[in-house]
């Protein structure tokens, strides 16, 4: 018969630079995990029954810490829902290799299906336009700033399209500017270099305080080195 069964789930490593996901507890970034390969399994449909979940999960976390962590994903990631007994993910069908009956060729005993060069280009064009969502408080920081006279946003966008590699601005480092903000209001004198100095100070005192081991990232090479002076 055709092939058609979900046999992997796309896990895109920009996730560990995606706020959405890092701002996470480590448990909650684990159990996001782990639910995205139950939905692979379940088509979509993965029980609310906190018990099934215990067992699926093969864990020896709580019930009630389950239930934290899920709650913690439905902030962080708008698009995993529940409905119905059933948590779900909202276009989770662009993230596998699952084959809609339409495009089953009737006759097909062939080896699986995982996706023509056509379906990769789209899905990969999709990708460039996906934005990652801020939580709620950096939300409500941003906009706060941004009706305070401070285009924020076209800063933000401005370093990502002139950096050489467009990464994201970790939220902590932005949440940091946004109070940075609210202190040299009055003296800035110009928006763009203010916030290149003031996104490359906060990084790196981010980067300090969280004892991260990792080098200096491109883009923040790129900032202190003067992108679009």
């Amino acid at each position: 018969m055709p092939y058609k069964n979900i046999v992997f789930a796309k896990l895109e490593k920009r996730l560990l630079n995606d706020p959405r996901w890092y701002m996470l507890s480590e448990k909650a970034q684990l159990n996001y995990i782990k639910l995205i390969l139950m939905a692979a399994e379940t088509y979509n449909k993965v029980p609310t029954n906190v018990k099934a979940l215990r067992l699926a999960f093969k864990t020896n976390q709580h019930e009630t810490t389950i239930l934290k962590t899920i709650e913690e994903i439905k902030k962080n990631f708008p698009k995993f829902k529940e409905d119905n007994g059933f948590y779900y993910f909202e276009e989770f069908d662009t993230k596998t290799n699952y084959i809609a009956d339409r495009e089953i060729p009737g006759k097909s005993q062939g080896l699986p299906k995982v996706g023509t060069d056509k379906d990769k280009e789209e899905e990969e064009d999709k990708d460039k336009d996906i934005k990652h969502e801020p939580s709620v408080a950096l939300k409500e920081a941003l906009d706060k700033v941004n009706k305070a006279g401070l285009n924020i946003y076209s800063l933000i966008n401005k370093i990502k399209k002139e950096s050489k590699v467009g990464a994201e601005i970790p939220e902590p480092v932005l949440l940091r500017v946004c109070g940075r903000y609210w202190q040299d209001k009055g003296k800035i004198r110009g928006g763009w270099p203010w916030f290149k100095a003031v996104v490359a100070r906060e990084w790196q005192l981010w980067e300090h305080e969280d004892n991260k081991k990792a080098p200096v990232c491109q883009v923040l090479k790129d900032i202190m080195a003067g992108i679009g002076k």
